[in-house]
């Protein structure tokens, strides 16, 4: 098993971002101002931005390898969020949600 502890880097993608941890990768998608995806890939990066494939998603912010299989799938323009990244912690803030994530050790608040 592997165990975050502590994120490394963060960058601005077509989705959202993309955030490197010690173990692993994370994808965070606002995909409205109250809906946050966050995705972890235990691989390298990779996996982290090869093409979705959700059985579960109703909605998303991207194509999906399986959107033949829905019918109804909604898609959407991701929002655009604030980065504030400080010495200790990045906060990501859309009109109604705030995603505070602690760099070392790792800890998510939203």
């Amino acid at each position: 098993m592997k165990i975050c502890r502590k994120l490394t880097a963060i960058k601005k993608t077509d989705y959202g971002y993309l955030t490197e941890l010690d173990k692993a990768y994370m994808k965070i998608c606002f995909l409205t101002d109250s809906i946050v995806r966050i995705k972890v890939s235990f691989d390298d990066v990779k996996d982290a931005e090869k093409p979705e494939g959700s059985y579960v998603l109703q909605m998303t912010g991207w194509e999906d390898r399986l959107d033949f299989l829905f019918e109804d799938r909604k898609h959407v323009t991701p929002v655009t969020v604030k980065l504030e990244e400080k010495d200790d912690e990045v906060v990501l803030k859309s009109n109604r949600s705030c995603l505070v994530i602690e760099k070392d050790p790792l800890n998510l608040k939203l």
